[in-house]
């Protein structure tokens, strides 16, 4: 069985103050267990969000900007390339807002921090 998001953040808070709690008691540990946990989620819960979405696994929602992958076709060789990246906007009617007909993965605009 598959360990939740949670349960991971609480194992990774236990392992790395497993050794102090033993010599030192549990006070302040626990404070320092529930931080660490705590960070390991909302790093965990950012990095999940930041990845590519293949076209296969679903689509973004109605109007939304997006930053996407595809391929494309060289037409004097015609040998395809997986390397272009771009950004447009979503529509549920059209579809992908481009030129590019191949899009094979997609992910939202990250925020600006």
């Amino acid at each position: 069985m598959q360990m939740t998001l949670e349960e991971k953040s609480q194992a990774y808070a236990q392992s790395v103050f497993a050794d102090s709690a033993k010599i030192y008691g549990e006070k302040p540990w626990n404070e320092f267990r529930d931080t660490y946990a705590a960070a390991y989620l909302a790093g965990a819960t950012e990095a999940l969000a930041s990845q590519w979405v293949s076209v296969r696994v679903g689509l973004p929602e109605d109007r939304q900007q997006i930053i996407y992958r595809y391929r494309w076709r060289n037409p004097k060789t015609g040998i395809w390339h997986d390397s272009g990246i771009d950004a447009c906007r979503y529509d549920k009617d059209f579809g992908f807002r481009t030129d590019n007909e191949n899009v094979l993965c997609w992910m939202p605009v990250p925020p600006l921090k």
